[in-house]
């Protein structure tokens, strides 16, 4: 695939995330998709398989954004190549302990015209205080 179709292909992704419909957007990852969320959170490390993306990591989401208030993201830049995309975008949600308004840069690999890894990059200091309510000396915001 093309530069085009895999930045197409990653919009359709987030879409389908962002329509709260995860099996849709699993749809465009192949069966042995990682995700991988950088740091330390209770939520950090990778993530491999579909069924674990799906049980392990959004799964344990659940209990600490509210999905029915629904999932805000704005993809702010893609660049894409013939195995790569890199996704910028900005959140908007809320969590248990307040706003959630992340930004957030996805690195994807496609392979055989799906998406094969991500790896989200990620300020998880609003993770920890916004999911956990944790707080940290020297954090502003």
């Amino acid at each position: 695939m093309g530069s085009r179709e895999n930045e197409a292909l990653a919009r359709a992704f987030f879409g389908a995330l962002c329509d709260g419909d995860i099996d849709a957007m699993l749809s465009h990852a192949t069966d042995d998709f990682t995700w991988t969320l950088i740091g330390t959170t209770p939520i950090s490390g990778t993530y491999r398989g579909k069924e674990a993306v799906l049980r392990d990591f959004f799964g344990g989401l659940g209990d600490t954004l509210d999905f029915d208030a629904g999932i805000g993201l704005d993809i702010e830049e893609v660049i894409a190549t013939d195995d790569r995309v890199i996704v910028r975008a900005r959140g908007a949600m809320h969590a248990k302990h307040g706003p959630y308004n992340n930004q957030y840069c996805h690195v994807m690999t496609v392979r055989d015209g799906k998406i094969a890894a991500t790896v989200e990059y990620v300020d998880t200091v609003l993770i920890e205080r916004a999911f956990y309510g944790r707080s940290f000396e020297g954090a502003t915001r």
